[in-house]
């Protein structure tokens, strides 16, 4: 099945219009796996081709676009093998291949932004190699003796390179195979890259076309949590009571024992600042409790049959404990909506406990919905999803929107931050009660999806019972709106998307989303717990096979001669032992980390014995005359010497302090500092760096 599909994959690739690569990367357990997809364009008729399901031993980028050199290598070798290449006259190489590709759509990783340009530089290099191939083979007919000169300068570099004539002489013809491989592929890319530089701009753009779009549903994703964000800086830099602090037990423990010794030691203040607060704090433990990963934990059956009289359905609470979109903003607005009854199940939990107590995530969930501010937080992501992103999300991938362009969703994104924009501008349109409301509030004037939803907030809002979800809501609003601007940015004006014309973007065809690539892993991962020994290959092979309609391949192309070539390959696949090999490299790999990890532990611990040695044989100075007199370095030594006394907790990098005067600056006071202490004074916190930046500052 594996290799049929892909003969059919080669086929289709030789005869279509263009190509357009979509990849997405994910973890799934300490693998990194790589879906990669192929989309072609034939006859204006949009396909979509599983390529592979492959993991690679590493994410990096590099290690991503060797991956795709090898895959394609591989299935053009096993595409000219074949008697149906040879019947069909038919052929297909790399550079084939990369003239037709056409664009990469992706997730909005760093990594990915780097594969995308490694293979704009792979592509432009090989596309020039070729036009120098190309050349070379018309100078061994129209010109002989200009390839002969060139041959004769390349050879002589060559020899000079590799450490003269006598060492190239030494060598046999089977050694100096690979030196002139390379010398004939680097005069290849001198020649095509010159002649590549003679095209005209237009012939250039075409041959180096290709496109970078990101998925729209991870633009989607990102502007909630930048919104999310934004909200909570906001919530910190007003003098307004912020969402009730949400602690786990182990830090709730140790604040409430704060509360009762008046403690402040670094173990509290870290309690608190890893204590996390707010609407999605509130979403994410509604989620663990009403709807958990693991089925036998968590609330969901008893959540479904309590909640069937109000919602008319079994009907499970909104996925928070998995990467889902808009799975946040929908347990938001359920909260919101169902706010009275949700109370009400709190209760009913408690009292069908043995103890009648609920556990400490259920207090704090119930902590947080009789909190004002966290109500607020819920309110605003709720408010969001409504007016902006569920009409987005019909827009980009509801029903019938299948054959869209991400190419083409420019203008669609810059009218969706517009009206997030009028949003901020005027935010009573979402506010005020209007049976009309949806006109203006809602992105393309779009009925509100949950109306009961909205009037909840309506009538908190009313109610006065949601005093600041106003600004709230403009500062998420402002914070979703620089992360659009932020996902957005393939689309700017001037860029490659921008200033193409239509029929360039219809030559790399690409989904508006990333859900067949995300749907992909999914299934593997199903797979790959209901059926332990299937391999990762076997695997790949199964999804090509059925997705991309391989058996009407066979059925319409093949003839006995094929069926014969794909036994006896596939024997010699399954002998290779290919996927031994792959666990192999995954383990030497694991190896090598390991050692490099366990090395730089040991470098770090011997720096640090050593530095430590060296430190104990510094005299701490308290003579500040005597301070005045040291250099830079032995000033930056002492104030090493008081970091390492742990007096103070906030004295300054040195890389903080940029000049010998404020390092004596601090250094006084330090030395100040120490004697108060020594003499029983009591020492109030400074800031250190506002001492040694003062200008005017009393010596």
């Amino acid at each position: 099945n594996g290799l049929a599909t892909v003969k059919q994959r080669l086929e289709d690739t030789q005869s279509a219009l263009s190509s357009a690569l979509e990849k997405a990367a994910h973890n799934y357990r300490l693998l990194r796996n790589e879906r990669q997809k192929s989309r072609r364009a034939k006859l204006q008729e949009h396909r979509t081709r599983v390529i592979s399901v492959m993991s690679s031993v590493d994410h990096t980028s590099k290690t991503q676009l060797d991956g795709w050199k090898t895959e394609i290598s591989c299935l053009s070798s096993a595409f000219k093998s074949s008697p149906l290449a040879k019947r069909a006259g038919l052929t297909l190489d790399v550079n084939d291949f990369l003239r037709k590709v056409k664009g990469m759509h992706s997730d909005h990783a760093n990594d990915q932004k780097k594969t995308y340009r490694l293979w704009q530089e792979w592509k432009h290099q090989v596309i020039c190699s070729s036009y120098g191939t190309e050349k070379i083979e018309r100078m061994k007919e129209d010109s002989p003796v200009e390839l002969l000169v060139l041959l004769s300068k390349a050879t002589s570099c060559l020899i000079e390179h590799i450490g003269g004539g006598d060492r190239w002489d030494a060598m046999d013809s089977l050694s100096r195979q690979p030196y002139i491989t390379e010398m004939m592929e680097g005069l290849a890319l001198t020649l095509g890259t010159k002649i590549y530089d003679s095209l005209p701009d237009e012939e250039k753009r075409s041959v180096n076309l290709f496109f970078w779009a990101g998925c729209s549903m991870h633009k989607e994703l990102n502007s909630v949590k930048g919104g999310a964000a934004a909200m909570a800086q906001w919530w910190l830099e007003s003098s307004i009571t912020p969402p009730v602090l949400l602690a786990n037990k182990d830090n709730a423990a140790t604040l409430q024992l704060a509360e009762v010794i008046a403690g402040s030691d670094a173990a509290v203040k870290r309690a608190f600042e890893v204590s996390t607060r707010g609407g999605v704090k509130a979403t994410s433990l509604a989620g663990a409790i009403f709807n958990h990963r693991d089925d036998k934990k968590g609330q969901q059956d008893i959540h479904c049959l309590f909640f069937l009289k109000y919602k008319g359905v079994l009907k499970r609470f909104p996925d928070t404990s998995n990467t889902r979109f808009h799975s946040h903003c929908d347990a938001a607005r359920e909260l919101i909506k169902y706010l009275t009854y949700y109370l009400e199940f709190l209760e009913h939990i408690r009292l069908n406990k043995e103890n009648t107590q609920l556990n400490h995530m259920e207090e704090n969930l119930m902590k947080a919905l009789s909190d004002a501010a966290t109500l607020t937080e819920l309110a605003v992501l709720t408010l969001y999803s409504q007016a902006v992103t569920k009409s987005y999300m019909t827009l980009v991938r509801g029903p019938g929107m299948e054959g869209l362009n991400i190419l083409d969703m420019g203008p669609l994104h810059e009218e969706l931050k517009h009206h997030i924009s009028s949003i901020i501008v005027n935010p009573d349109i979402v506010l005020l009660r209007d049976s009309q409301s949806h006109l203006v509030a809602v992105f393309r004037g779009h009925m509100w999806d949950d109306p009961q939803a909205i009037d909840a907030i309506w009538t908190m809002y009313e109610a006065g019972k949601l005093p600041h979800v106003k600004a709230a809501l403009v500062a998420f609003l402002k914070g979703a709106l620089a992360t659009w601007e932020k996902f957005t940015s393939e689309f700017e004006a001037g860029g490659l998307i921008a200033t193409s014309v239509a029929e360039e973007r219809e030559l790399a065809q690409m989904s508006t989303t990333n859900d067949c690539n995300e749907g992909l892993l999914g299934m593997w991962r199903k797979h790959s717990r209901e059926k332990p020994s299937l391999t990762v290959g076997h695997f790949s092979d199964q999804a090509a096979f059925c997705r991309n309609g391989t058996q009407e391949f066979m059925n319409m192309m093949f003839m006995d001669e094929d069926h014969d070539h794909l036994r006896r390959e596939a024997r010699k696949v399954d002998a290779s032992g290919v996927e031994k090999k792959r666990q192999a490299e995954m383990a030497e790999y694991g190896l090598m980390v390991a050692a490099k990890a366990q090395k730089k532990l040991e470098d770090q611990t011997r720096k640090k014995a050593e530095k430590a040695d060296y430190f104990s044989n510094i005299q701490l100075i308290m003579d500040q005359a005597a301070l005045e007199s040291l250099l830079d370095p032995a000033l930056k030594d002492q104030l090493e010497l008081h970091r390492r006394l742990a007096d103070e907790m906030k004295i300054p990098k040195i890389s903080h302090l940029k000049s010998k005067k404020q390092r004596y600056r601090v250094l006084k006071v330090l030395i100040q500092r120490r004697e108060a202490r020594a003499r029983g004074d009591i020492v109030d916190d400074v800031d250190f760096l506002t001492i040694a930046t003062a200008t005017g500052h009393e010596e």
